[in-house]
């Protein structure tokens, strides 16, 4: 694999462990922030300026939580977490080149184009029709994804694969590009659609559960999905104990749901940056 796009993979994953560590941190000072508003609003017996005390002191780490956590996002452009997705499928697919006895190796080159596909449906939108009539290279782009790269890596021969690896490859130094053009584009387009296509088949009706998540919340994944299940029971849990130690349920109530949905409302702005 080329000396310079390895290099360049291995800065991007560093800058992003960094931002991991650090968005991690964020989120959880958020949650102490929230705990200190729901102690504040709950504590029934403390003093009210104890409580007016814990409850802005822990709305303000919250709000600066969100805040940071909305600016670290920029820290890594979409475009270069795209690369690390292409440079992943590059690798796999470089390993089972070299040995085509690792069908696994295919097999996860498969599963990994298919992340990078649907992660760039999701991303590259265009809601409105001047968009989609003056990009149109951005649609074509995202049709040879799925249909002639992906197709290719999961029913093409050893040469096929050959020409999809240097289609990766193409797809790789374009997101690396920090001035992309759309002849570039075009370029990967006239390209893709040399491999072959996946056959036309009848329409079925949408996943309208899959779609409205990856609108809202971008391709679902297991850790995804278990960040956004803690955040909605930090509310009933914060309930829960503090009815446990005696608070009447009245003032435990405001503090769970202030929990619930201000935790799930900071991932989700998290998310749509990301």
């Amino acid at each position: 694999m080329e000396a310079d796009l390895s290099s360049q993979n291995v800065e991007v994953r560093k800058r992003l462990k960094k931002f991991s560590r650090r968005i991690g941190l964020s989120f959880a000072f958020g949650y102490l922030g929230f705990a200190g508003i729901g102690l504040g609003v709950i504590s029934g017996s403390t003093p009210l300026s104890v409580r007016g005390v814990l409850i802005l002191i822990g709305g303000s780490i919250s709000f600066l939580s969100a805040f940071v956590a909305t600016n670290l996002a920029r820290d890594i452009t979409s475009e270069e977490r795209l690369f690390l997705r292409t440079y992943r499928v590059m690798s796999a697919i470089t390993k089972f080149l070299m040995d085509t006895t690792h069908e696994s190796q295919r097999d996860l080159a498969v599963k990994r184009l298919r992340t990078l596909t649907e992660k760039v449906e999701d991303q590259w939108t265009l809601d409105f029709e001047l968009a989609q009539n003056s990009l149109p290279e951005v649609s074509e782009f995202k049709s040879n994804l799925r249909n002639n790269l992906l197709y290719t890596l999961e029913n093409g021969t050893v040469e096929k694969l050959q020409y999809a690896r240097q289609a990766l490859n193409r797809v790789a130094r374009f997101l690396l590009n920090p001035t992309p053009t759309r002849e570039e584009l075009a370029e990967i387009n006239r390209f893709l659609v040399t491999l072959d296509r996946k056959p036309e088949k009848a329409s079925r009706l949408p996943n309208f559960i899959r779609v409205s998540w990856q609108k809202t919340l971008g391709i679902p994944t297991f850790r995804r999905v278990v960040i956004l299940t803690l955040t909605l029971l930090s509310g009933p849990i914060l309930y829960a104990w503090a009815v446990s130690v005696g608070n009447a349920g009245s003032y435990a109530l405001p503090a769970g749901v202030a929990a619930s949905v201000g935790l799930t409302g900071i991932y989700v702005q998290f998310l749509k940056k990301s």
